[in-house]
């Protein structure tokens, strides 16, 4: 026959099935749908998946009636039985389409036996009558037997505060129980409850024998609880799957998002002190008289950093800069939180890597967006932070508005529209320029809003001055880690290029190095070897062959390169800011043959700036061969150590951090 689909209309698959038969433990029917290959067949209660069998058995009596071969039969067995002493419905569908048998839904009552809570009084001595694995308030689990009678399955009672809940057999098929010499080994069950077990009451779980014989681990307290454990988790889960309509979908979409605002709400307020603040107002306002040294304001300093991303100190410099300067301004006593503008969750070594520090990440769900934390948390940072210019451009408008009494600090990281004009003024590009020229503006209006600016580089703090003249700026640098002992040069031999070669300066420098300036070095000197590292090398770069380069990509340790190779090197032709490779090579003791782009804005040594090389191929290829024949270089090698020590270290930079505020 053609069986009805889930809305009760007709079908296009035809699907001939019969449900002959239902008691207590097996579901028996058949099901064929013109083929030999088995039908799949759902089995439900009470709308609840019992499980999914094939109609693959053989009967005689189908065969007789022409349906197939005959092997179209299921016989399913129920674990842990069906409920009794109630009337209760069972679904028989075909599993793909959702046909519905013949005969089915089927509603039947499985009579109830003689057994009673009364039962627990007779409990006997000394009768192994089973264990009781496991209580959950969805599944119940054990096995159960009457070793009088051990080629029996006996029947037990689920009791549920004193109240027979459920009526089983304990049939099912443990190999363990057979391997201890348990009867049969078919005394197992698994009970799934059809309803889930309150959470919010105590629940006292009993399972006996139908003989009142209490199982070992009987009773099992199940206590109320107050959290949204994964019961609760699962509740709500399985009733949301029930819900039958859109409209009520709707309902409970809005009741759930509601939900969120709360629990948003309640975390901003909680972090940013709203809630002393309030009870604080509450007895100002009683006793008539309110300390202006508790306002909510002046009890802590706050400080919120804004990025783009999470901080990653193997990506880029710009990573360890901002770790550096929030840092520092916890080590100024100011209470520090995190939220990156394009990732809403930040990674577990992330997290635990600023977390250990003491700083706050705000991340989704709760701070899914740095408005919701700007709005909801309204005047109760008193500093700033925005990191990048596409960060200030977002937000600055918003932490005036929100965040009225707050210091609003602007770190540059690098000036864009200088990087990328000297680009296209390198690489003949119109449309970069015209690019250029939009960042500019950007990055002025930007500036002149802000209280404060911070750059790196002594050179951009001279730009900014002209771009925004009223605007105070300070060259803040950050922490260069050094090794405390420092290895000998002098019988060492190669270069090293470190970059992050998603950013372009990078990359440029890098097929220069290998096209022009290593060949002309190889011409004198063809034992120099010159190595790339460094993260995000695209495959173009990474699969480059040439005699003498070596492309390592990221390494996870530096130190190992840094102590192999005699000297670095910064063949920029473009780019902007500090660059914070050339200074940890520097703080590892190797010196660095560096172009002026490269060198700008760091304010070498005289014995460090002749070093820096005109921008072309040959006076680079001849200061790395000059640097491998002078004999003295561990004297440069200490100079730019001293330097770094002197210059980029957590005092220098909390110092320069002090002079903002």
């Amino acid at each position: 026959m053609n069986g009805k689909n889930l809305d009760g209309e007709e079908s296009l698959a035809v699907v001939r099935g019969f449900v002959d038969k239902i008691d207590k433990s097996t579901i028996v029917g058949w099901a064929y749908n013109g083929t030999d290959k088995p039908v799949a067949i759902r089995l439900l209660c009470n709308g609840v998946v019992l499980g999914i069998i094939k109609a693959d058995l053989y009967r005689e009596d189908l065969e007789q009636s022409g349906i197939g071969d005959g092997c179209h039969g299921f016989c399913f067995n129920v674990v842990g039985g069906l409920p009794s002493g109630e009337l209760i419905q069972i679904e028989a569908r075909e599993a793909v389409s959702g046909v519905e048998l013949e005969g089915s839904p089927c509603q039947v009552e499985i009579p109830a036996g003689p057994r009673h809570v009364t039962a627990l009084a007779n409990l006997q001595e000394g009768k192994h009558a089973g264990i009781l694995d496991t209580v959950e308030r969805r599944c119940i689990a054990g096995w159960a037997w009457d070793e009088s009678h051990p080629e029996n399955s006996v029947g037990i009672q689920v009791i549920v505060n004193d109240c027979v809940l459920i009526n089983s057999i304990a049939n099912r098929f443990r190999e363990d129980l057979k391997e201890c010499g348990i009867g049969t080994g078919y005394h197992g069950f698994i009970i799934i409850l059809p309803e889930l077990l309150s959470p919010h009451i105590c629940n006292t779980v009993r399972v006996i024998r139908d003989d009142g014989a209490e199982l070992q681990g009987s009773p099992v307290i199940i206590e109320a609880v107050s959290i949204f454990d994964p019961d609760i988790l699962w509740f709500m889960q399985l009733a949301a799957k029930r819900v039958g309509n859109n409209e009520e979908r709707e309902r409970i979409s809005e009741i759930l998002l509601s939900t969120l605002d709360i629990l948003k709400t309640t975390a901003n307020e909680e972090i940013s002190g709203y809630d002393k603040h309030s009870i604080e107002r509450q007895k100002a306002l009683t006793s008539g008289f309110e300390d202006p040294s508790r306002k909510i304001k002046n009890r802590y300093k706050r400080a919120l950093v804004i990025d783009s991303r999470f901080p990653n100190p193997s990506r880029d410099a710009g990573s360890n800069a901002i770790i550096s300067h929030i840092r520092a301004l916890s080590d100024m006593g100011y209470d520090v939180s995190f939220i990156a503008l394009n990732e809403t969750k930040a990674t577990k070594e992330q997290k635990n890597f600023l977390e250990k520090d003491g700083i706050q990440i705000l991340e989704a769900p709760l701070f899914d967006t740095v408005e919701v934390v700007l709005r909801n948390q309204r005047d109760s940072f008193s500093l700033i932070y925005l990191h990048r210019v596409e960060v200030a451009q977002a937000y600055i408008g918003l932490a005036r508005c929100f965040q009225s009494r707050a210091r609003i600090i602007f770190s540059v990281a690098d000036l864009s529209y200088l990087r990328l004009e000297r680009q296209a003024i390198e690489l003949d590009d119109m449309e970069l320029k015209s690019k250029a020229q939009r960042v500019r503006v950007l990055e002025r209006i930007c500036a002149i809003q802000a209280d404060a600016l911070i750059t790196h580089s002594t050179e951009e703090m001279r730009i900014l001055k002209e771009l925004a003249p009223r605007t105070p700026v300070f060259v803040v640098p950050w922490v260069i880690e050094t090794p405390p002992v420092i290895q000998r040069l002098q019988n060492r031999i190669g270069c090293l290029f470190v970059g992050h070669y998603a950013h372009q300066p990078n990359l440029d420098a890098a097929f220069w190095l290998i096209e022009e300036i290593m060949p002309l070095v190889h011409k004198q000197r063809p034992d120099i070897i010159c190595y790339l590292v460094g993260s995000h090398m695209p495959e173009r770069l990474r699969n480059t062959t040439s005699p003498g380069i070596e492309i390592l990509g990221h390494v996870q340790d530096l130190n190992e390169v840094f102590s192999r190779v005699r000297i670095g090197v910064a063949p920029l032709r473009f780019g902007a800011g500090i660059k914070g490779k050339v200074l940890e090579m520097l703080g590892w003791g190797l010196p660095v043959v560096m172009t002026p782009v490269a060198a700008e804005g760091i304010p070498l040594p005289v014995e460090l700036k002749e070093v820096v090389v005109e921008k072309d191929a040959d006076s680079i290829a001849n200061m790395i061969i000059s640097m491998h024949e002078d004999r003295d270089i561990d004297s440069i090698s200490r100079i730019g150590v001293s330097f770094i020590r002197e210059k980029y270290c957590i005092s220098s930079i909390i110092n320069s951090m002090k002079k903002i505020e």
